[in-house]
């Protein structure tokens, strides 16, 4: 069925994402009428940008009127994750050949859970590394859409209905969390990549520091900055 039909496999491989990306988007699409900007700009930001918080953060720092290098440091610093992403994915992009660039633009929090799960020690030959590049591609490319769509439709509620935005900054952390633990249960190949790590380099007779004070801090941290709300621009009074 994969092979017959790999787009609608890789729609329902994305359904996780499906369930989240639309109400999300909407958000932004809403922050970005609410800042006082044109609709399309959503659908723009959207095709171009694609960046998840990155997205939330520049509709605020437009807002405030930041500079251009001042709006790319913090945009730097909000999207340093993506540096471990792209290391993480390297091998497996670097032989995705036609797809390679487009995976790479496409590689948001998100669609990097769902592809983190294939293992590489799974591909055999270069047909089966062909076949698990066009599937990523199928895969990151609904998500793509799952997204714009979201943003285009709150946008245009927005010129139409007041909403509030108090709230909606935790969804995209949210969402994000839910799908790294599923995979992490569901998926055993994981372990090399997350347990491992973080947990420390097993003993001589196979126990892994499981209490180590490295893990401790790094679960800490990540509880942390996973929970840090985004800066939202505030609602303009009298708007509507």
């Amino acid at each position: 069925m994969a092979q017959r039909f790999p787009f609608i496999a890789a729609v329902k491989y994305s359904f996780p994402v499906l369930l989240g990306y639309p109400a999300i988007g909407i958000a932004a699409g809403l922050l970005v009428v609410d800042a006082g900007y044109p609709w399309w700009l959503a659908l723009v930001m959207s095709l171009v940008m694609y960046a998840g918080a990155g997205q939330y953060i520049a509709v605020g720092l437009f807002a405030a009127g930041a500079g251009l290098v001042e709006a790319a440091l913090v945009q730097l610093v909000v999207n340093a994750r993506h540096i471990a992403y792209g290391l993480t994915m390297f091998k497996r992009f670097n032989a995705a050949g036609p797809y390679k660039w487009y995976l790479i633009f496409a590689l948001t929090d998100e669609t990097f859970a769902l592809l983190s799960a294939f293992c590489e020690g799974t591909l055999s030959d270069d047909e089966d590394r062909e076949h698990q590049s066009r599937f990523m591609f199928l895969v990151a490319l609904p998500d793509h859409g799952y997204w714009t769509v979201g943003a285009v439709i709150g946008a245009l509620l927005g010129t139409l209905i007041p909403f509030s935005m108090e709230g909606i900054s935790f969804a995209l952390s949210a969402l994000f969390i839910v799908l790294m633990i599923e995979q992490i249960l569901r998926d055993a190949c994981m372990d090399s990549i997350l347990y491992r790590p973080a947990y420390g380099i097993e003993g001589q007779h196979g126990h892994s520091n499981r209490g180590s004070g490295l893990f401790n801090q790094g679960e800490e941290g990540f509880r942390y900055f996973s929970t840090a709300p985004f800066p939202f621009p505030e609602k303009n009074e009298g708007k509507y």
